[in-house]
């Protein structure tokens, strides 16, 4: 996509850019990369996600577990960050081991994520298991499953959600926001 002035969206992002995507079918895997270049004369903010939504087959939470390898979670107040991160060890956002989806009712965002660990779900019953892997830029995990829901949501972000505004409150590396 290329985003000028006469593009729909520059509207809701004004800085000129190219955006590019690229998915690769492998044996055992979907690799996606992505490039953005910035080719407006000023600065621009960047930040992009893989909201990939994932079903539970027949709705049996009981028989899906997700492990989300990261530290911390991110305060929110109506969803939307408020800067701080908080760690979730011993809480219920605890998910650094595999926990069961039945015992989730969750829509957090959670950062700092553990390269040596999984992001990973278990279809228990079928004896599948989904790996997620990204690069190093993506530190930003959200994680959606409200009760009863016929998915898991396991995003990886390269910043939280609002960087903008958690950048500008001086939270830069929390954020997660790029200055291309």
């Amino acid at each position: 996509i290329d985003i000028d002035r006469d593009s729909p969206v520059f509207e809701g992002y004004p800085f000129p850019c190219k955006f590019s995507l690229e998915f690769s079918l492998l044996p055992r895997s979907l690799q996606i990369e992505f490039n953005y270049e910035n080719t407006g004369s000023k600065i621009a903010p960047f930040g992009f996600g893989l909201h990939a939504f994932w079903g539970v087959p027949n709705n049996k939470r009981e028989n899906v577990f997700i492990q989300v390898p990261c530290s911390q979670s991110l305060e929110l107040v109506n969803l939307i960050p408020t800067g701080n991160a908080l760690p979730v060890e011993g809480t219920k956002l605890d998910l650094q081991a595999f926990r069961c989806l039945g015992d989730l009712d969750i829509d957090m965002a959670f950062w700092n994520i553990d390269r040596n660990s999984a992001q990973a779900i278990q279809y228990k019953d079928l004896g599948i298991q989904l790996t997620l892997q990204s690069s190093d830029i993506f530190e930003h995990m959200i994680v959606s499953s409200p009760a009863d829901a016929p998915f898991v949501c396991m995003e990886n972000l390269t910043c939280c959600p609002d960087a903008p505004n958690v950048y500008a409150k001086g939270k830069e590396k929390l954020s997660g926001l790029r200055v291309v």
